[in-house]
């Protein structure tokens, strides 16, 4: 575990957002990880670069006009208008083995997580909505059968097809980004409506991407 830098204003921006999954890890990686690094969580100065990587990641991810007043309609559209993009007709006409696995590597690695986010997401929710994610999470925990926990599936098929295991630090941009997005949402309380817009977008989008 690297200690979170704490000058923020003259990071290059795939370092700003290793540096942000950093300090993520301290709220949401398995302490085994961690190895005592968890105690600074909440100290004040981990708090304060958190805020200053946020603002800079928030505003690089800049604001989408369009939305409408209907939050359902409007992630529906969204989930249909970008349900198979076209990199998927690539991966099943003309990509080959080792382009596959490459693919594979980078599209599972960030959301292995997936797991973690729902139950995240369920706190301080009741009703409908609780029910709703819990259902969700017990299929992601295969039901109760341990072998079909959807993480351990992602494993094993990583170990079948010896996936390459990329560093964080050599990742591509878009990939940091998507897991830095998990953390952001997972970590900021205001932004609970928005992290459930954003599971429910993988679940609508996951089948046909997967099929």
């Amino acid at each position: 575990m690297r200690s979170p830098a704490t000058d923020t204003t003259t990071i290059p921006y795939p370092e700003l957002l290793v540096t942000l999954l950093d300090v993520y890890a301290l709220h949401l990686a398995p302490l085994e990880q961690l190895q005592g690094a968890e105690r600074w969580q909440h100290d004040p100065r981990v708090a304060r670069v958190k805020g200053q990587l946020e603002a800079a990641f928030r505003a690089h991810l800049g604001h989408h006009d369009g939305w409408s007043d209907d939050p359902v309609a409007t992630m529906r559209r969204i989930a249909r208008d970008d349900l198979v993009p076209p990199v998927y007709d690539w991966l099943a006409d003309t990509a080959t083995r080792d382009e596959l696995l490459e693919f594979l590597a980078l599209e599972g690695g960030p959301d292995a997580d997936f797991d973690d986010l729902v139950a995240v997401c369920q706190v301080g929710l009741a009703g409908q909505p609780k029910l709703t994610l819990a259902a969700n999470y017990w299929d992601e925990m295969g039901r109760g059968d341990p072998t079909a926990v959807h993480t351990q599936l992602h494993r094993d098929m990583a170990t079948a097809l010896a996936l390459p295991s990329l560093p964080i630090e050599d990742m591509p941009v878009e990939a940091l980004e998507r897991k830095a997005l998990g953390g952001f949402l997972a970590t900021n309380r205001a932004l609970q409506p928005e992290m459930i817009g954003g599971l429910g977008l993988l679940e609508c989008q996951a089948g046909p991407r997967c099929r």
